[in-house]
């Protein structure tokens, strides 16, 4: 009887756990990283995750996408041991100001594991509760694994209402794997604190420019493509 009850609060244990060491060791990546000059073409066979966000004054905002070239767009897209490649993969990031980004490999790593816990939740919309209306409305975005014909290219988790330190959900979420949740699930909350830090203004780095709207546009393109 005392296992029964002690390993599903182990495995919540180290969930939790591993969630935040995550995220500790990614919340910096931003200022580890190098602005990029090199060629960049955002295409939906790179692309890795992106989040974007809507609200009143801006409803086709963007938050951050994360590319890896060359590689497919599968959870695992090295298509080579890193330290036996002969060209490494370059990894992009960019920013909700249009800034390219050349991020390290344990730093790609690390964002992709964040953005890929949040995949069990994706299909469903995530109500916050707050005591007002109008708040802006985020959507991460993954590539879909099922690649059987007919299949949309990405699928998509949307959250309302997100800030850092609101967690309590409108209604209760009952997701495949038979779990509800009352509260915003963590992977997504760890998640989007990260990709939101360049929108907070909690990193470094020149703010929008012409070029970076022109670097927006193309990138906001493939998100609105076709599946």
């Amino acid at each position: 009887m005392v296992t029964a009850i002690l390993i599903p609060v182990l495995i919540l244990f180290l969930v939790h756990y591993s969630v935040y060491n995550v995220m500790t060791d990614v919340k910096d990546w931003n200022d580890r990283a190098e602005l990029y000059d090199g060629p960049f073409t955002p295409l939906q066979e790179t692309l890795v995750f992106a989040v974007t966000r809507s609200s009143m004054m801006e409803p086709n905002g963007f938050v951050l996408a994360v590319f890896s070239s060359p590689t497919s767009t599968t959870f695992n897209p090295i298509p080579c041991i890193i330290s036996e490649c002969t060209s490494p993969p370059t990894r992009i990031a960019v920013d909700t100001f249009g800034l390219i980004w050349r991020i390290s490999e344990d730093d790609f790593l690390a964002l992709r594991a964040l953005a890929e816990s949040t995949r069990p939740f994706a299909d469903h919309s995530w109500f916050i509760n707050v005591p007002y209306t109008c708040q802006p409305a985020d959507r991460l975005i993954l590539s879909n694994l099922n690649t059987t014909a007919g299949a949309h290219r990405y699928i998509y988790t949307s959250v309302f209402a997100f800030a850092p330190g609101r967690r309590r959900l409108e209604g209760a979420v009952k997701i495949g794997d038979g779990r509800i949740f009352t509260q915003l699930p963590e992977e997504i909350d760890v998640f989007l604190k990260v990709a939101l830090q360049r929108a907070y203004s909690e990193t470094w780095g020149p703010r929008i420019s012409e070029e970076g709207e022109k670097v927006l546009k193309r990138v906001m393109g493939q998100l609105g493509g076709s599946d």
